[in-house]
Order: C-alpha cells, then structure tokens, then sequence
C-alpha cells in the first residue's frame, strides 16, 4: 500500500518514500499518507489515507499517529496547488492493479453491502 501512494506521488513529480522507523509515506520528515490492515471474521480490510487536497491546520491540534515533532503534507502542499480527485483515484487503482497483480473494478458502496449479504459477510466493524 505504501508502494502504490509512492508510485502515485511519483507521477505528480513528489518523490515520496517509506521511513523504516514508521508506516506511512513520508517527504523528508513529513508524512503523507498512512496505512491499514485488519481482518475481522476472515475478511481482510486494506485501506490508505492519502493526504491529497486536506487542511493540514487539524493535525497541528494532535499528534499524528501519536508520534510527536512530526508535521503533515499533502500532495496540495507539495504542489501548491489543488490536484483533480477524479485523477488521483484513477493513479491509486492504476498502481494498485500494478503493485498486486490484479484488475480492479469500481462499484458503488450499495453494490459492495449487496455482495456482501448475497456472501453473507458483515462488513460493520462491531468488535
């Protein structure tokens, strides 16, 4: 996952990179995205949180990722100016398909619930 906003950033001309003391993705000592994993009963969940076009004023409030003397970016920051979200989405599934070998299809959200119970799978994450 850290590969795909890497390769993402790349073609934007922001070379990103991992930080082996911390997830994420990184430009110098500022972070730009993170990374999740989880799997609940069998179901593996991969998500990214990639700061694309974000205030960045809220993360000044906390520490991010409860680690302290860190700052945030984003690809806005980066490039001072506002990137296309449309565009951005296409990169992300263009790397993605890349880096894990696969085809992705896009599907709306009643699409995926949908699926889901025909799997009978519950996608709520209730611990």
């Amino acid at each position: 996952l850290e590969e795909v906003m890497i390769r993402a950033a790349k073609d934007w001309g922001v070379v990103a990179e991992r930080n082996p003391m911390n997830r994420g993705v990184w430009i110098a000592n500022k972070k730009l995205g993170s990374i999740g994993i989880t799997v609940r009963r069998g179901v593996s969940f991969h998500g990214i949180a990639f700061n694309v076009n974000v205030s960045l004023d809220p993360f000044e409030w906390i520490n991010p990722c409860g680690l302290k003397g860190i700052s945030m970016t984003s690809m806005e920051h980066e490039l001072s100016h506002q990137l296309s979200m449309h565009e951005m989405r296409e990169a992300v599934k263009r790397h993605m398909e890349t880096v894990f070998g696969v085809g992705l299809d896009v599907i709306e959200i009643s699409e995926l619930k949908e699926l889901a119970a025909q799997m009978n799978l519950d996608l709520s994450f209730k611990k």
